[in-house]
């Protein structure tokens, strides 16, 4: 449960193995000091375990967790803007309209770059979704846009960087893209592609 100002984890060994991955306290860690204008470890004089049995011990644990329900963290509209984008990518993967729906705003923009025949820009959310399909249909369900990191200014704008892959035609997609999201009155308004190498992006969908 996070908090005001700090976090309570209550966690079970499982034979060793580690509870929170590198990977993640990473990524937690670089968040963090971006939004904070900090450096160093993200658990740096900030870390306190303590080992406990079951029974009375658990029991009074799990209480004082439940007391402090109330101070209970409140999100900025940029970590909020943060986690529609994921919920963007996952329905995206998952062809999950319903939710796309929820997050995409009806007048709603997506912009891509490069000289392929499906660069350009599509306005409104039915021709964003007509190019979302162009993506999974043109590859056969082959498309994939696999999200790596999410990154987030107080200016609310949210860019997401993720690796696509696909076949198609007997060309294979392998590159790297960040899209750059605009919010409004928190649906995505607009979205624009940036990709690591455009040649590898253009020449598969020409």
């Amino acid at each position: 449960m996070v908090t005001s100002n700090h976090v309570h984890l209550l966690v079970q060994d499982w034979e060793g193995r580690d509870v929170i991955t590198n990977s993640r306290a990473g990524r937690s860690g670089q968040q963090y000091n971006q939004r904070k204008r900090r450096k160093g470890a993200y658990w740096e004089d900030r870390y306190h375990a303590t080992a406990m049995e079951g029974g009375q011990h658990l029991r009074q644990c799990l209480g004082y967790i439940a007391y402090h329900k109330e101070e209970t963290y409140n999100m900025t509209d940029a970590e909020k803007n943060a986690e529609i984008v994921r919920r963007g990518y996952a329905a995206f993967n998952s062809a999950d309209m319903k939710t796309l729906t929820e997050v995409f705003d009806e007048n709603a923009s997506w912009h891509t770059p490069g000289q392929s025949p499906i660069a350009g820009a599509a306005r409104g959310r039915e021709a964003v979704f007509t190019q979302f399909g162009r993506y999974g249909g043109d590859t056969e369900g082959t498309f994939k846009a696999i999200l790596k990191e999410v990154l987030w200014s107080d200016s609310g704008r949210v860019v997401g960087i993720h690796h696509n892959t696909a076949t198609r035609n007997g060309k294979q997609l392998d590159t790297w893209c960040c899209i750059v999201f605009e919010f409004k009155n928190g649906r995505i308004i607009e979205g624009r592609e940036h990709f690591y190498d455009l040649y590898n992006w253009d020449a598969f969908w020409s």
